[in-house]
């Protein structure tokens, strides 16, 4: 991972254009699997925190819903729990895609 400046996804050297925090997608995706397979989401939480832990450095741009810095776009942070579906229960990936698609 290269440093951060600006308002660059530290994950994919982007710009972060909707800027999301991985907390409150969390949040939303957690509403989401409550319907669908709510004993998935202690794992969703394991998940998130190994992302930010291989996105580590200081955010530069403010979450537009909490207010956090954050230093990674929503697009890797999906694409990173999508993948996790994929390989574990392929069948809500369709649907996850509906929900938390940012391609």
């Amino acid at each position: 991972m290269k440093q951060n400046n600006s308002n660059i996804c530290i994950a994919c050297q982007e710009a972060i254009t909707n800027p999301v925090c991985q907390d409150c997608l969390e949040e939303e995706i957690e509403t989401w699997l409550k319907k669908r397979e709510p004993k998935l989401i202690p794992r969703l939480r394991k998940q998130t925190e190994e992302f930010k832990a291989i996105t580590i450095s200081e955010g530069s741009v403010p979450c537009i819903f909490c207010k956090n810095d954050m230093n990674s776009c929503a697009y890797c942070y999906t694409g990173f729990i999508e993948e996790w579906l994929r390989k574990k229960h392929p069948r809500l990936v369709p649907e996850f895609k509906l929900f938390f698609d940012f391609g």
